[in-house]
Formats: structure tokens, sequence, C-alpha cells
């Protein structure tokens, strides 16, 4: 029976004792900067002294009951922050992927309207005009032939000049 009562008596004891720590729990500042990149960083531990920061969450004493709301709360925080970064990042990156995708079609288009102003040149000055054949035999072209070849380059010239010359003025 005294065994029992020591038992709890050091139960007891030992609860208070423990209970201040579990009551008042404390966590980190939590840092956020954007690197020499330009990427956010998170961290415990804040960024070299040169570095401009800011303290999401400054330390606090907090309640066992609402700690994990706040601990809750500022990971959300961040979480919603890094995803914001993410979204502008992948924006940024298909903006650039565009811009070079016109670069490249506007000097695809430069090159037909050069191949295409070659073509009608050559089917204008006169004179015999040579091919190959599917069977790799050398081929002159009738005056007919010509007369077709010559419409068919200055529409490619149309399409192809026109398009060009559209897309540098702007």
């Amino acid at each position: 029976m005294l065994n029992s009562r020591l038992f709890l008596l050091v139960c007891l004891m030992s609860s208070v004792m423990v209970n201040p720590v579990m009551v008042n729990l404390s966590y980190a500042d939590v840092y956020k900067w954007k690197d020499s990149e330009g990427k956010l960083r998170y961290s415990d531990v804040p960024p070299r002294s040169d570095t401009k920061y800011e303290v999401l969450n400054k330390k606090k004493e907090l309640s066992a009951g609402n700690a994990k709301i706040t601990l809750v709360e500022s990971e959300k925080k961040v979480e919603s922050e890094k995803k914001q970064e993410k979204q502008n990042g992948n924006n940024e990156k298909l903006k650039v992927a565009n811009e070079q995708q016109a670069k490249e079609n506007l000097a695809i288009d430069i090159e037909n309207c050069q191949a295409a102003k070659s073509n009608l040149a050559t089917y204008q000055n006169g004179g015999r005009i040579k091919r190959m054949n599917e069977k790799g035999e050398v081929q002159f072209l009738s005056d007919a032939d010509i007369a077709s070849a010559t419409k068919a380059a200055q529409k490619d010239v149309e399409k192809y000049c026109n398009a060009s010359s559209n897309l540098v003025g702007r």
C-alpha cells in the first residue's frame, strides 16, 4: 500500500514537472530570401549578412493547444509561396520558349523567302533550265513547264516574303 502511494506520488510529481515543458512550446524562426539564382529559399538558419531576408514567423511562446494551428498556417503560407514561385518560373520558361520558337520560325521564313526569290529570278531570266528527274536523269523544262514554275515561284514569294516582312516589322 505504501509502495502504491509512493508510485502515485512520483507519477504526479513527474507530470507536474513535465507539464510546463509541454504547455510552452517554442519553435525556430523561419527565414525567407532569394538566392543568387533568384530562387526562393526557406530555412531556420538566417542567410549571409549581405542577403536581404524576411522572417516569416517570429519565435513565440505558444500554448500546446494553438501551437499546431500556428505551425500548420505557417506551413500553408510557405507552400503557397513555393507554388506561386514555381508557377511564375514555369510562365517565364514558357514565355522564353515561345519567343525562341518565334525567332526560329522567322529565320525559316526569311530563308524560304530568299529561296523563293532566287527561284523566281531563275525562271524569269530565260534560257534553258534543267532539272533532275526521279531517275537521276537531266531533263530540260519546256516553255509551259517554265511558265508554270514561274507562277508557283511568284506564289511562294508572296507567301514567304509577305509573312516574314510582316513579322520583321513588328
